[in-house]
């Protein structure tokens, strides 16, 4: 509401400013009962020009909510992938932010890498496993959680859980998949503390989808919340900052970069099945 009211406003600014424009930039040409303005073809482009300037202020809304919302500025190390190297390579570049040795944590280690939110740059809080099978001194981790499965293949589309999709598409099923929780009919987790993104690739994926898939991810998490607002008849974009936090507490967004985990599975299943 507050917003809307804002809008309206700068609307009316942006006529009040139309006509002072008209009115002292124009060129005019004298006539008998008076002046007429000279609407040449330059003039009209400069019309045009100011007449959509004001129209996109007053119409749109500047909801910084949504970057707040999708970028961390939590307290953990920030890290530049280069998902150019390999999964072993990128562990290394991760572990080269730690001054203790990672394997010993027997846990998730999380940090937060660069990401662009409306333009703008921010941070998208991600983890990796350290934990089995990647470190062999850990005991088999016991933890109710709820894996959601993308998959990146070399040729460039995307298996979401056991169904091929395209990236365009990403979010809309993360959002729904969000809709889900608490849902009894299936196998949707309870809470939404229990909701893990589990992102793969094959080794030689361009960087850019790896980086457009976790984009989809953070945009589909954020629909869902602005949907279930909008349900409720509320604003997402006239919260307070407090509210926003809190709303990132209670639906957490926990993305997973497998980086090899499941090839190491796959491999273990293979000797077994071989033996």
């Amino acid at each position: 509401m507050i917003l809307t009211i804002i809008g309206i406003l700068i609307g009316l600014i942006g006529a009040f400013v139309l006509v002072i424009y008209l009115r002292y930039f124009i060129p005019l040409r004298p006539k008998e009962e008076g002046f007429v303005i000279i609407f040449n073809q330059k003039t009209m482009k400069q019309i045009l020009i100011l007449i959509t300037t004001i129209i996109f202020l007053s119409c749109s809304k500047n909801c910084k909510n949504k970057y707040n919302f999708s970028n961390t500025t939590e307290n953990i190390p920030e890290i530049s992938i280069d998902f150019n190297e390999s999964k072993k390579e990128i562990r290394q570049q991760i572990e080269t932010h730690f001054s203790e040795d990672l394997c010993k944590k027997c846990d998730k280690v999380e940090f937060k890498i660069p990401m662009k939110f409306d333009n703008k740059k921010g941070f998208l809080k991600v983890y990796t496993d350290y934990d089995y099978p990647i470190c062999e001194n850990c005991n088999i981790p016991l933890r109710l959680k709820n894996e959601y499965s993308i998959s990146i293949s070399s040729n460039k589309s995307i298996l979401v859980n056991t169904t091929i999709s395209s990236v365009d598409s990403l979010s809309s099923k993360i959002a729904k998949y969000y809709k889900n929780v608490g849902n009894p009919e299936g196998t949707f987790p309870k809470r939404f503390d229990q909701v893990y993104f589990n992102l793969d690739w094959n080794e030689g994926v361009d960087k850019k989808i790896i980086l457009k898939v976790l984009h989809e991810i953070s945009k589909g998490h954020l629909e869902f919340v602005e949907e279930k607002l909008m349900k409720d008849k509320e604003d997402f974009c006239d919260k307070t900052s407090i509210e926003i936090n809190s709303f990132k507490e209670k639906y957490p967004l926990n993305i997973e970069l497998d980086l090899g985990i499941k090839d190491i599975m796959d491999l273990k299943t293979l000797e077994r099945f071989q033996k």
